[in-house]
């Protein structure tokens, strides 16, 4: 009797695989920054600053982003809602008038964000800032300006172009006169005095500084002369004078 030998049976092969276990693949978290214009005017004219943002699956991120500038409006930092697409933007306005770090060559523009899962992600964007430069306010020498008196009678009589300073004085056969540049932080001033005698008409130039020593008060220093004429090269005197 032939042996028998069990049938085998061809079963359909299953198309269907796991891909994966492990969930979505996942990527490192960015943030972006930009400006429009990409170079800030420090004249005040606003710069939009855009923030772009995605997260550990490459979708847009989620929450809030903290923006902070080096100079200008957002010095402060400010906190911007990220919308559907994971943006944020504002203004950035930079006044050197009002804003002395405007007046840098750049402003750093930088922003915060953190992901739902917590990770914390930065990044900086570098503008140059371009437009106006304030000149420093004008020097101010009219506390100079008026009749200063000596205790011997000796007046001199000052005016001042913003710093620039003028001045004459005269006595019994002598006249003098001076220019000099007015230094607001040092109140001094130099004040070379040349001296004529009104029968010779023979001149001597006098090295002096002037020092405001209060709104009222004026000291010269004599350190020396030219040599010329009456008074010798080695000829000192310091003489206070009274505001009249």
């Amino acid at each position: 009797m032939p042996k028998k030998h069990p049938q085998r049976v061809a079963l359909p092969v299953s198309l269907a695989f796991v891909l994966g276990c492990g969930g979505p693949p996942t990527v490192e978290p960015e943030v972006s920054v930009a400006l429009s214009p990409s170079k800030v005017s420090s004249d005040g004219k606003p710069a939009i600053v855009t923030v772009q943002t995605t997260d550990e699956l490459g979708k847009p991120g989620k929450g809030s982003v903290y923006v902070e500038s080096s100079a200008g409006s957002l010095s402060g930092g400010a906190t911007l809602p990220l919308d559907a697409q994971g943006t944020a933007s504002t203004e950035l306005t930079c006044d050197v008038k009002t804003d002395a770090a405007c007046g840098s060559d750049v402003v750093i523009v930088s922003a915060k964000w953190k992901t739902a899962k917590g990770r914390s992600v930065s990044a900086t964007f570098s503008s140059a800032l371009v437009g106006i430069t304030v000149a420093p306010p004008p020097c101010d020498g009219s506390v100079v300006n008026g009749s200063w008196k000596r205790a011997d009678g000796l007046t001199w009589v000052m005016t001042a172009s913003q710093c620039a300073l003028h001045g004459t004085a005269e006595v019994t056969g002598f006249t003098h006169a001076a220019t000099g540049t007015y230094n607001p932080s040092s109140k001094t001033w130099p004040w070379p005095v040349t001296r004529t005698n009104t029968t010779t008409h023979c001149s001597t130039v006098m090295t002096v500084t002037a020092t405001l020593l209060d709104p009222t008060h004026i000291r010269m220093s004599c350190t020396g002369t030219d040599g010329r004429c009456e008074l010798p090269a080695s000829y000192t005197e310091t003489s206070d004078y009274t505001k009249l």
